[in-house]
């Protein structure tokens, strides 16, 4: 079991990996097409929907 902070870390981890696949695939649907919303964004933002958002602002 990870502590809290390696959590942090891993998640920090994971939205950098999460927000470059988006860039290299360029569709969230695509990319997140067995989404589980609820537990992905509970109390964050989804990495990949900020990915999105930055591309097309």
């Amino acid at each position: 079991m990870l502590d809290s902070d390696e959590q942090r870390a891993l998640a920090g981890l994971l939205d950098k990996l999460l927000a470059r696949l988006y860039a290299k695939v360029g569709s969230s649907e695509m990319l997140c097409r067995l989404c589980d919303r609820a537990s992905c964004t509970t109390n964050a933002t989804c990495p990949v929907g900020q990915a999105e958002r930055d591309q097309d602002g």
